[in-house]
């Protein structure tokens, strides 16, 4: 079920996105979406039996007949002429060709989940993000100057249909939209690179034998992501208090205060938040299931944005990260103190690890000192914050190396050499003496480029 309110808040997303130039930065761009009616009763939306199809910005459709199964026909898809039918699109595809405007030799990029100091969420519309702010044009366009071609692909939920709607979309553009027999390549960042992984698999299940040579995984969780649990914790404090508070309903900055503190402690907690970060409830099961299913017969590279020399973010146990007052107006003010924890005892991943100090292990880091001034500032009820990640520039790790690699080993600590150590990967690369940002696509920019050529 899916509310009216979001479905035509995302409705209209997909159509301002399906607005855009036919290039980007001269090359041919064109782009599809993945979509799914639904039928309205009592203003709840609940998707269609048989309502999916992939829709080319030609306007063109494509009926999936069952969204379990690879799809071999792909007969055209009449309009939904039903008064309350509803499309909705769970994943778009943006296609930049190379010059000679051939799509031959795709590689596709599935994106990742956005990250801040107040949860996690999917975003949607990010190519520009991706393109610009983050410099993957820097790897993009030399590819696209080899004559390959780039898919980006996103999403805007992480509902159990994702990784069939993934499998079908890239399905689809295999045997109906590109030319010739070359390989392809499956480049995965960040909870992108789980995703990819499980719709080559979902691909490989089925009877069609696909082209795709390598699988690319770019500083994505295999063995869980973390938030400094202490964040997670203080927010649920807050949350608490404010549930607690008398007449909070009838004070408009104490009600906005209380919703906010929901949103931001569910975010934490539930959905996604709870099977990818290493203290999620449902992480165990999620990661066992994960590590059970396999990894795909392809070439399958890794690469961390963390350090393989041992060095950590310079977080010691029981560091304090930032100390700040929230005022409560109806019920008092209290102080609170984000400090870097061991989490051993909320620690729920399948993977054994001598060490829980996640916050300071070598890895990559997504929450900044800078970040979280933001949020400091962005919520009115805080103040008086003493901002020790600010100020001594400190970085809570949010993929440890040996995550992002995939590593056979309990220690996440120490340094290893990434060309003889135990991972499932057939290639490793890690950082060498320091940790990056999660979203630095610069450092292995070259080595990047490299491995995806690798596809003939």
């Amino acid at each position: 079920m899916i509310s009216i309110k979001k479905i035509s808040i995302l409705a209209l997303a997909f159509y301002s996105q399906f607005n855009l130039a036919s290039t980007v930065e001269g090359y041919p761009s064109s782009e599809l979406e993945y979509v799914e009616h639904y039928m309205w009763y009592n203003n709840v939306g609940y998707p269609m039996r048989e309502g999916q199809y992939i829709k080319l910005d030609s306007g063109q459709q494509y009926n999936v007949q069952n969204d379990q199964q690879l799809d071999l026909s792909y007969s055209s898809y009449p309009e939904c002429r039903q008064a309350a039918c509803f499309p909705i699109a769970s994943l778009n595809a943006r296609i930049i060709k190379s010059r000679d405007g051939v799509l031959d030799k795709p590689v596709y990029f599935i994106k990742g989940l956005n990250v801040t100091a107040d949860g996690i969420s999917t975003g949607h519309h990010e190519f520009n993000k991706y393109w610009y702010d983050y410099r993957l044009r820097d790897v993009f366009i030399p590819l696209l100057n080899a004559g390959r071609d780039i898919v980006f692909i996103e999403y805007v939920n992480t509902s159990d249909k994702l990784v069939p709607h993934t499998a079908q979309l890239v399905h689809f553009i295999e045997t109906k939209m590109k030319r010739g027999n070359h390989q392809s390549s499956m480049v995965g960042y960040s909870y992108g690179g789980i995703l990819a992984k499980k719709a080559l698999n979902f691909i490989e299940s089925s009877r069609y034998n696909h082209e795709v040579f390598n699988y690319i995984s770019i500083d994505t969780p295999h063995k869980g992501a973390n938030i400094p649990y202490t964040i997670t914790e203080t927010i649920g404090r807050i949350k608490g208090r404010l549930e607690d508070a008398r007449g909070c309903s009838w004070s408009s900055s104490c009600d906005r205060a209380r919703k906010n503190a929901r949103r931001m402690y569910a975010s934490l907690t539930e959905g996604v938040a709870a099977q990818l970060l290493v203290t999620g409830k449902e992480s165990y099961q999620y990661f066992r299931k994960l590590a059970d299913e396999g990894y795909p017969s392809t070439y399958n590279v890794a690469f961390s944005n963390g350090s393989y020399t041992g060095t950590s973010a310079g977080l010691p146990t029981n560091t304090q990260m930032a100390r700040f007052e929230v005022d409560y107006s109806v019920y008092g003010d209290t102080y609170y103190t984000l400090k870097s924890l061991n989490i051993s005892s909320k620690y729920k991943m399948g993977h054994y690890y001598r060490s829980h100090n996640f916050d300071n292990a070598p890895g990559s880091y997504t929450i900044t000192g800078q970040m979280l001034q933001e949020f400091f500032d962005g919520n009115g009820n805080i103040r008086r914050v003493t901002n020790n990640l600010l100020s001594n520039n400190r970085k809570p790790t949010f993929i440890t190396t040996a995550s992002a690699l995939d590593l056979n080993t309990n220690d996440m600590t120490s340094s290893f050499n990434p060309n003889s150590v135990s991972t499932p990967f057939d290639k490793v690369y890690g950082v060498n003496g320091r940790n990056l940002s999660h979203t630095d696509f610069s450092y292995h920019k070259n080595n990047l480029i490299l491995e995806i050529k690798k596809a003939n």
